[in-house]
């Protein structure tokens, strides 16, 4: 006895979850993207400032659907120091690091509400 099966809809199933990932990656970015604009906002309100140089030097690499990682830096002319200041300024500031770790987990909930709502 022989039995044969055959599938219909592979394309559209495929081109279904194709579809779906490519939204999923972008609202994910999306996510990213607003967690670091915040805690880029609150960097700014903490970096010790004596010139304005190091305050200037912040940057954002925004997130892309490709990546799903957004950077935040300070340097750039202030580069000779912007780490010391960092590690090392009599505030504590920890004007990146501490910003970055307070939204640790409001990151957590941007990405799973991102992702909710593309179902």
């Amino acid at each position: 006895m022989r039995v044969m099966l055959a599938l219909s809809g592979v394309r559209a199933v495929t081109a279904y979850f194709k579809n779906k990932e490519e939204r999923v990656k972008a609202a994910v970015s999306g996510a990213v993207n607003e967690v670091a604009k915040e805690v880029f906002g609150e960097s700014q309100r903490v970096v010790p400032v004596d010139t304005g140089n190091l305050r200037g030097s912040g940057r954002i690499s925004p997130s892309t659907p490709e990546t799903l990682v957004a950077e935040l830096s300070y340097g750039g002319t202030a580069s000779a120091y912007a780490l010391v200041v960092h590690e090392t300024h009599k505030s504590g500031s920890k004007y990146l690091e501490a910003p970055a770790r307070s939204a640790a987990g409001q990151l957590k909930s941007a990405v799973e509400r991102a992702t909710r709502d593309t179902r």
